[in-house]
């Protein structure tokens, strides 16, 4: 039983040295797409640009500072083990994060795909995690897009009441 247990206290130790090393590595190519994004919404370099390449510029910059705040939430995955997971609540308003969301998703599909997003009831405000709330929506768009046969029809509900919200996609 001794020898398990030191063998287990090894393994968490080289996973969290891995898991060290590997966020280290990404932030070097991060920071670089940041300093990348910010050169080009330069005012000199962003009027050479055209009026459709903005857009992706900006996207990147934005999905760039997403991947970056992941990569340190990985570095507090130990904590998860500890149960010390650091959730940073504050007001949502979701309707408008859906929109934003679905918004990046729309580069993944091709013309002959629909997305409709339908809500019903009064928008409100939810106290809640803005990365992992935007994560959670990201990661249902993209798994409809993946797994939808083409052309997709990829509809997005969303249903307020008193009691709770509904987010169907």
């Amino acid at each position: 039983m001794f020898k398990t247990i030191l063998t287990q206290k090894k393994v968490a130790e080289i996973k969290n040295d891995f898991i060290s090393n590997m966020t280290h590595e990404f932030k070097t190519p991060i920071a670089t797409i940041s300093l990348a994004c910010e050169a080009m919404q330069d005012k000199d370099v962003s009027n050479t640009l055209s009026k459709q390449q903005k857009p992706f510029v900006q996207m990147i910059a934005e999905e760039n500072k997403r991947l970056g705040t992941l990569v340190e939430n990985i570095l507090q995955s130990a904590l998860i083990e500890k149960d010390q997971l650091r959730i940073n609540k504050e007001v949502i308003h979701l309707s408008k994060l859906l929109k934003e969301t679905t918004a990046k998703a729309m580069i993944r599909i091709q013309e002959s795909d629909q997305l409709t997003i339908n809500e019903t009831g009064t928008p409100v405000n939810i106290h809640a995690d803005y990365l992992h709330t935007s994560n959670i929506i990201s990661n249902l768009l993209d798994n409809a897009i993946k797994y939808s046969q083409s052309p997709r029809k990829i509809n997005i509900q969303i249903q307020h009441n008193i009691e709770s919200i509904r987010l169907k996609i």
